[in-house]
């Protein structure tokens, strides 16, 4: 049975037993108004700062943001998100490792590190517009600070070479 956990960066290491398969980063509104970068990095350091859970927590890390659902707009298309999400990715870029491809982590924060257009459809949805040079930029420094964690945990070639292959699977799956 697969079990999802919430926790604040302190009690990570005591939450965590062997039937946890999914870690939510949940970043509340508050969090996002006072631009709490530093606690959020904390929680993610959990994740990368040890070799055991970098491998067990792959593709596994779901993000979350509480407190916009009254708001119309996309979380891309919301300033204050946008811009805590790339002052976090600043600090800890760690991303294509660990997000989780099934609830669409991936593309979200993808996204966020994207300079996005958006334009009304005929039909009323919001579409999104990105110049392509930038989403390789994205995707180039996504796939670095990735490798720099592979080479600091000591992962295989065969093994960073394969999370690399579902990395870019899933944003080709994405974005072309």
């Amino acid at each position: 049975m697969s079990q999802i956990i919430l926790t604040d960066g302190d009690g990570f290491d005591e939450v965590v037993t062997d039937d946890v398969s999914y870690v939510v980063l949940y970043i509340t509104r508050r969090e996002v108004e006072a631009a709490r970068v530093g606690d959020i990095v904390d929680r993610l350091m959990n994740l990368s700062d040890r070799a055991d859970y970098t491998q067990r927590f792959k593709h596994s890390l779901v993000l979350m943001f509480d407190g916009y659902d009254d708001d119309p707009r996309e979380l891309t298309d919301i300033p204050e998100v946008t811009s805590l999400f790339r002052a976090v990715d600043a600090q800890w870029p760690f991303w294509l490792h660990f997000l989780s491809y099934e609830a669409d982590s991936l593309q979200l924060a993808t996204k966020m590190l994207l300079d996005l257009g958006s334009h009304q459809a005929d039909d009323g949805r919001v579409m999104h517009t990105f110049d392509q040079s930038q989403l390789s930029q994205v995707i180039v420094s996504m796939i670095k600070a990735m490798n720099l964690l592979h080479q600091q945990h000591a992962l295989s070639v065969q093994e960073s070479k394969s999370i690399s292959d579902k990395a870019l699977e899933a944003l080709n799956a994405s974005f072309i």
